[in-house]
């Protein structure tokens, strides 16, 4: 909740700012996952890094919160999206799974121009890359935290 309405304010603020993007980006406080699932999150936990467990990941369900877990197609069609330009992924160590789920339930077509990936260092980061290079992306540059793909083949929608 807490950082849902960091990005809401952000969002605010980026809009008047710009006004591109007034009509063309929105929110949807939702986890994503490769399937429709249950999740839980600790509720004592109240920053960026929160990681949505499965049941057996904890022995009390005392501090934690359950949450549905969607994927990336599910909003896709519910929120009617005709293309993407950019997605930003940053899910404590599910953008792989996540990932994987959206190339095999769209085209390449449909694949957006700028793949934002978190990686904060972390070593198995090879076969998210692996993945995503192997989907006609490249590397433009990366942060200490974010790899910033770029598709290479322009006939994807969104270039």
């Amino acid at each position: 909740p807490l950082i849902f309405n960091r990005l809401k304010n952000n969002l605010i603020l980026l809009k008047k700012k710009n006004k591109f993007i007034q009509n063309k980006a929105f929110l949807v406080n939702v986890a994503v996952g490769d399937k429709k699932k249950v999740g839980y999150i600790n509720t004592k936990i109240n920053h960026e890094n929160v990681k949505v467990l499965n049941k057996n990941k904890f022995s009390s369900r005392k501090n934690y919160k359950k949450i549905k877990i969607t994927k990336m197609k599910t909003l896709i069609e519910r929120y009617k999206v005709k293309r993407i330009y950019c997605i930003k992924i940053d899910t404590e160590g599910n953008e792989f799974i996540i990932l994987k789920s959206f190339f095999k339930d769209f085209k390449y077509t449909f694949y957006p121009k700028i793949l934002i990936i978190e990686h904060n260092n972390d070593p198995n980061y090879s076969k998210i890359d692996k993945l995503i290079t192997n989907k006609g992306y490249k590397v433009s540059f990366t942060t200490n935290s974010n790899a910033i793909y770029i598709i290479k083949n322009e006939n994807s929608q969104n270039l």
